[in-house]
């Protein structure tokens, strides 16, 4: 890996946790339920794709299965929270 890469690595990281940060405040403040669902969909998002990046940098194949376990409890995360939010009349 060149350095110039490793450096576009490092601000895409960057860049990543900064946009992670920004979803957890958009799911903790809200102010609508669906807000809240769209942070957390997003925080779980992005920490798959840095983990995705972050088994390519280390060579550590075993670390892409654990971003596929995550973005599976991302995603009933996501559909058990759309279900509780729903209100039947």
């Amino acid at each position: 890996m060149s350095i110039g890469s490793l450096h576009f690595t490092k601000a895409g990281q960057c860049l990543r946790a900064v946009g992670i940060f920004l979803a957890l405040l958009r799911a903790i403040r809200g102010p609508r339920v669906a807000d809240r669902i769209m942070g957390v969909n997003m925080t779980g998002s992005l920490a798959i794709m840095a983990i995705v990046i972050l088994s390519k940098l280390l060579g550590e194949p075993w670390l892409i299965d654990v971003a596929l376990i995550y973005g599976m409890i991302s995603f009933l995360a996501g559909v058990v929270l759309t279900k509780s939010s729903i209100t039947v009349p």
